[in-house]
C-alpha cells in the first residue's frame, strides 16, 4: 500500500495518478459525495483519468468483490471518508475520541483488507492537517485529531509514503 499525503491543493491526486498510470487495470475509488461545492473538483479528477479506468463511488463497507481483476485500485481520499462517515455516525457529539476513531478505523480496515485480499495494490490519498491552523470550532479540532490518527496509523501499515508539497512529492518512507 502506498499513502501519498499533503495539503490541500499540493498535487496529492495528480501524483497518485501518475503512479497508477502503469497499470493495466486501475479502479478509481472516489469517496466524495457531490455536495458542498465538490461538483468541479469532481468533474476535473474525471477529465484527468483515463476513460480505461474502472471507478467505484463509495466511502464505506468495501469487499474484496469491489476490488477483484484490478491491479491498482487508486482511493481517494481518507480525509472526505472519514468526513462522511464521521457525519452520519449518531450521537457525534456524546462519542470519545477513541469511540470516534475505532468506527472510523473499523472502515478503513476493511478498505485495507478487502483490497489486500483481491491482491490489489492501493494508493490511498489523503489530506495532512497536523500543518494547519487549530481551528475556533471543537469539530474542526475534532476532525484534524481524527485524521492525524487515521494518517497515522495508515502511514504505519504503508509500503512508502509520500508527502506532497508545491506539486513535489517526497518520499519518506519505503
Amino acid at each position: 500500500m502506498k499513502l501519498i499525503i499533503g495539503g490541500v491543493r499540493s498535487g496529492k491526486s495528480e501524483f497518485a495518478e501518475k503512479l497508477a498510470l502503469s497499470a493495466k487495470n486501475v479502479l478509481y475509488v472516489a469517496t466524495s459525495k457531490n455536495d458542498f461545492g465538490m461538483e468541479s473538483r469532481i468533474e476535473a479528477h474525471k477529465k484527468r483519468r483515463p476513460a480505461s479506468w474502472g471507478t467505484l463511488e463509495k466511502y464505506r463497507d468495501f469487499t474484496r468483490g469491489d476490488f477483484e481483476g484490478f491491479a491498482v485500485a487508486l482511493f481517494d481520499c481518507a480525509g472526505v471518508m472519514a468526513t462522511n462517515i464521521m457525519f452520519e455516525t449518531d450521537n457525534l457529539e456524546n462519542l470519545g475520541e477513541q469511540e470516534l476513531f475505532g468506527i472510523i478505523w473499523g472502515q478503513f480496515r476493511g478498505l485495507l483488507d478487502s483490497a489486500a485480499s483481491a491482491k490489489a495494490e492501493l494508493l490511498i490519498v489523503s489530506n495532512e492537517v497536523g500543518s494547519g491552523l487549530v481551528s475556533e470550532h471543537r469539530i474542526g479540532n475534532q476532525f484534524r485529531d481524527l485524521l492525524g490518527g487515521i494518517n497515522k496509523a495508515l502511514a504505519a501499515e504503508a509500503d512508502e509514503v509520500y508527502f506532497m508539497v508545491a506539486g513535489i512529492p517526497m518520499k519518506i518512507k519505503g
